[in-house]
């Protein structure tokens, strides 16, 4: 193996483990890497907290639908 060729393998496996990240910055901080999810995932997890109206959630998944 040559040399370039091991840096094209590292460059490879960077990218891949890296590919599909967002990171948010801000003022005078470091990069937060920000993870994805879905709009089903995060309604999913919004349905499930607690101490939300009951009659509201309803509502809304009936005018969504």
């Amino acid at each position: 193996m040559t040399v370039l060729k091991y840096i094209t393998m590292q460059k490879n496996k960077l990218r891949e483990k890296h590919t599909g990240e967002t990171y948010l910055f801000g003022r005078d901080v470091e990069a937060v890497p920000v993870q994805s999810r879905s709009a089903y995932d995060i309604l999913n997890e919004i349905d499930a907290m607690q101490g939300l109206n009951k009659s509201e959630r309803v509502y809304g998944c009936a005018s969504a639908g």
